[in-house]
């Protein structure tokens, strides 16, 4: 039910700000002619509909998932739980290292729009307010946290064999972000 709700919660989102992009400027963030000059607002724009995207198809994959193999009943608590992992279908394991990858991209490209934003207000505060934002202990502790859940993340994918997961998030991460900036 967690996915099956969180798929209908995230369609909800991206029809919503569809809407809102249109009512806004009638998709011209979306233009080509805007694109190419790689302006923040049109690169913000389809980062934001791209992650948006890519975890409404994680989460509709994991559904699938969940309504094929079912559940078990737990024979130590009686509790009804989802059938483990391990006991998957050849087919919806290849379908969960997909949406694995998926949610690799979903958060690349979440924490790229993160860090043109912070670099967007360091531009605007050098430019307009003559003071420097990127030294503000805000942005550092931003910083911190980031190269903290890198660091967590890895020992943990590492852990779990989902090296090439890691590999796969860190490098859409690095390719996303050094093309915006």
């Amino acid at each position: 039910f967690y996915f099956l709700a969180r798929a209908v919660s995230d369609f909800c989102v991206l029809v919503w700000s569809l809407m809102h992009i249109y009512n806004i400027d009638k998709f011209e963030a979306l233009r080509w002619k805007t694109i190419k000059r790689k302006e923040v607002k049109s690169i913000m724009t389809i980062l934001f509909l791209l992650s948006v995207t890519s975890l409404l198809i994680y989460d509709i994959i994991c559904t699938k998932i969940k309504y094929t193999e079912g559940f078990i009943v737990d024979p130590l608590t009686k509790t009804i739980i989802g059938k483990p992992a391990e006991e998957w279908s050849p087919e919806n394991k290849r379908l969960r290292h997909i949406a694995n990858r998926l949610l690799m991209l979903f958060y690349a490209m979440e924490n790229s729009a993160v860090f043109l934003l912070q670099n967007f207000w360091n531009y605007l505060t050098n430019k307009i307010v003559k003071a420097q934002f990127i030294t503000t202990w805000q942005f550092r502790i931003n910083y911190a946290f980031i190269f903290i859940t890198f660091v967590v993340e890895r020992q943990y994918l590492n852990r779990n064999k989902f090296t090439a997961d890691l590999f796969a998030g860190i490098v859409n991460f690095f390719m996303a972000t050094f093309w915006i900036v």
